[in-house]
């Protein structure tokens, strides 16, 4: 605490260091703290979970996350696209199969329901961000899904 004028003030919260120009968010560090954070944001959404207790799960001191991910919302963000280019892999494959549009639109139904099944963090996610009416992380996700399907 620092006094002035008579007064007991806080400090103002220490911020991490300047951010590095270019991540490399396939470095094995990287890719942990997304394993360790996808489901945690998913169960507990953004709000619930903190950045020191990812480093805490993933075994790292605090700058180590701040190295690899800017904030928190960078790292969430980041989740959000791992989990919708996984879970697009399957439905891009069936539309881009050859043969008539209903057969193709049958396997890319398949594929969806598959990921679905098969991604439960994928399912919880789009929930949370739905529920939590989080609008510029929606509008990022679309333009990721829709760069994926259309770009």
């Amino acid at each position: 605490m620092v006094r002035e004028s008579g007064d007991l003030r806080k400090k103002p919260p220490r911020r991490p260091p300047a951010a590095r120009a270019t991540r490399n968010y396939d470095s094995p560090i990287a890719q942990r703290i997304l394993e360790i954070a996808l489901p945690q944001f998913a169960e507990r959404g953004f709000d619930n979970v903190t950045v020191r207790g990812l480093a805490r799960d993933a075994g790292l001191e605090l700058p180590s996350i701040y190295y690899q991910f800017r904030d928190k919302r960078e790292l969430y963000l980041k989740c959000w696209e791992e989990v919708v280019a996984k879970g697009n892999e399957g439905p891009l494959r069936a539309l881009k199969k050859s043969g008539p549009p209903e057969v193709r639109l049958y396997w890319f139904l398949v594929e969806t329901a598959a990921v679905t099944l098969h991604s439960p963090h994928l399912v919880k996610f789009i929930m949370r961000q739905l529920l939590e009416g989080d609008r510029e992380g929606l509008h990022r996700i679309n333009d990721v899904v829709m760069h994926d399907l259309f770009g």
